[in-house]
């Protein structure tokens, strides 16, 4: 009797598939966890897991995008902008500013929270970035939250910087995101799209990390 209970027991603190003797069919969970190698064995930080057609980029992509498919029961942090830059269209420097604003998700399948310890900017001396905000420390599996900055150049020039999440995560326990961001002169008459005016193209920033020399976290 006593090991018929004993047994019982063990059984209850299981699944119930590993007591029916059923198998997941859930994916292994990389060994690195979720987005952070491609199957080609490059890293998703790299610069080519931001390029759109590359073969890095579409399998860190889908990996976040089907996390749900692993069996990972560790807690795992996952962005809508995976390992790319955030692009910020020109603003007027002096006189306007642009929200910086993207998602964070606990792309766990097991029952682990995220937590979050601190979230701080780093850039060039410039400074640009406003110091990140974020909704909640704790994000529960397969939840989100916003994390938010704002761009405001004080001058004409390009701004570089990284915000930094450090977390739990089994993944990425810093997740770095790197952005940027282009002042221009303001314009002085009506725009002709009916914006803000200055230049209309986008700015796009490759080698953001490597201009990010000071921080601009607020002790």
């Amino acid at each position: 009797m006593r090991i018929a209970i004993a047994s019982l027991t063990v059984c209850l603190a299981l699944t119930t598939a590993a007591c029916d003797g059923e198998e997941t069919d859930m994916k292994p969970c990389p060994t690195s966890g979720i987005g952070v190698t491609a199957s080609n064995g490059n890293s998703c930080a790299s610069p080519e897991a931001g390029e759109f057609g590359s073969l890095t980029g579409k399998d860190c992509r889908d990996q976040i995008a089907n996390y749900h498919e692993y069996d990972c029961s560790a807690a795992q942090i996952c962005s809508d902008q995976p390992g790319e830059v955030y692009d910020q269209t020109p603003v007027s420097a002096g006189t306007a500013a642009r929200g910086v604003n993207f998602l964070i998700t606990n792309c766990s399948t097991g029952n682990e929270k995220l937590v979050i310890s601190k979230v701080v900017i780093t850039g060039d001396d410039r400074c640009s970035f406003t110091e990140p905000e974020i909704e909640a420390k704790e994000v529960a599996p397969g939840s989100s939250i916003a994390v938010r900055s704002t761009y405001k150049p004080a001058s004409v020039g390009e701004d570089h910087a990284a915000l930094v999440i450090y977390t739990n995560a089994s993944n990425y326990p810093q997740f770095i995101l790197p952005i940027c961001g282009r002042g221009v002169e303001p314009q002085t008459g009506p725009a002709p799209d009916g914006g803000t005016g200055g230049d209309p193209s986008v700015f796009s920033c490759k080698d953001v990390q490597g201009k990010v020399n000071s921080s601009c976290h607020a002790e």
